[in-house]
């Protein structure tokens, strides 16, 4: 009876700490995102990065329609994806940029 619930406690423990581990690197991997689009912003758009967060718009910076589309094209460099239009379009904020990045790498 021990070893069934030492064996239940270990595949607990080691499905708890895969999942752990699991949501750790979607949420490095979302900060490494976050992180590269700010780098973008700064140095494509020349915008100061300090205070933004994943929800900063382009508008909260000051960004026209013009820096939109560099920081589009920049994206797709870095990323090596295509953006659709209609994609593009739906970026409301930063955060929404960082899934749709998530999604297509």
């Amino acid at each position: 009876m021990e070893d069934a619930v030492y064996f239940e406690m270990q595949t607990m423990y080691t499905i708890n700490y895969t999942m752990y581990t699991i949501n750790n690197e979607k949420l490095g991997g979302r900060i490494m995102i976050f992180d590269k689009i700010k780098d973008i912003i700064k140095d494509e758009l020349g915008f100061e990065i300090t205070n933004l967060t994943l929800e900063s718009t382009l508008e909260d910076m000051g960004a026209d329609s013009l820096d939109a589309v560099e920081l589009i094209m920049a994206i797709e460099e870095e990323y090596d994806i295509e953006i659709a239009e209609d994609d593009a379009q739906q970026f409301t904020s930063l955060g929404n940029i960082v899934s749709y990045i998530e999604s297509k790498i």
